[in-house]
């Protein structure tokens, strides 16, 4: 049975198979800026301050002051090109030590400190005592 068809007049068709790649186009600047800040996270001189798969973003960094520099580049490039980053579907998260007393934020919205984080399917985090 097919549904009622319907005009698609902005965005990217959820679950076309060129969507992912149309996508990826979308967002490449963005890609480029974070890399281009001088922020987030490197192996060596690669950068990985930032894991993209279709709408999801993770940013990386070995700071609260860098990871606040790589959203607000995110919130820069949303507001610019019509992306709204979801503050209540973000999240921030420390790996090998507590939560730091600073609020990094999306915007205006301080995002919560959280210990286990999902992303793709996966959880990452400490483990809970």
């Amino acid at each position: 049975m097919l549904g009622t068809p319907f005009l698609l007049q902005c965005g990217i068709w959820q679950g076309g198979v060129l969507s992912p790649f149309l996508f990826a186009i979308y967002l490449n600047d963005l890609i480029d800026k974070l890399r281009q800040s001088g922020f987030g996270l490197y192996v060596g001189s690669l950068f990985v301050g930032c894991i993209l798969y279709a709408d999801d973003i993770a940013l990386l960094s070995c700071s609260c002051y860098g990871l606040q520099k790589l959203i607000d580049i995110c919130y820069d490039y949303g507001v610019k090109w019509d992306i709204k980053f979801n503050p209540q579907k973000s999240q921030a998260a420390t790996f090998g030590g507590n939560s730091p007393p600073v609020s990094v934020k999306v915007g205006d919205a301080a995002l919560g400190w959280v210990s286990n984080v999902k992303y793709l399917g996966c959880y990452r985090g400490r483990k809970r005592k």
